[in-house]
């Protein structure tokens, strides 16, 4: 289990409210829908909840808490490299990939986070640049 301390150092932020914990279905579902929704809405068929990614998503919400796994679908969906933009042309966005591992989960969630930082900075200059 991720300390509490050991996740800010790392980056990725975690509420008081979001201290590991067993997580709980409403939890696991959250994170579940939310990865169909940003990653798999176009697919023909439609990913399930099955006894692997449930285990899976568990196992991560209770290492780092349900936000924090939210965060770590989220950078995978600005991720141009894993959308497919790369030298394979592949897709790269399972559910078992981003939430493969503490590595994982928190390059993902990192890069959600960069990505509102720099989008909050493209947003503060193109403000400023109306200014005049």
């Amino acid at each position: 289990m991720l300390p509490l301390a050991l996740a800010a150092t790392e980056g990725i932020p975690m509420s008081e409210n979001e201290t590991p914990t067993n997580p709980t279905t409403p939890e696991i579902n959250e994170v579940f829908d939310l990865w169909i929704e940003l990653l798999r809405s176009s697919s023909h068929v439609k990913p399930r909840l099955d006894a692997k990614r449930t285990t899976l998503i568990k196992r991560a919400v209770r290492d780092y808490g349900a936000e924090t796994c939210k965060d770590a679908v989220r950078g995978c969906s600005v991720s141009e490299f894993h959308l497919g933009k790369n030298p394979r042309g592949k897709v790269y966005t399972d559910i078992e990939l981003i939430l493969r591992d503490s590595r994982h989960i928190e390059q993902f969630a990192t890069a959600w986070h960069e990505h509102l930082e720099s989008d909050g900075q493209a947003t503060s200059a193109a403000r400023e640049g109306d200014a005049w």
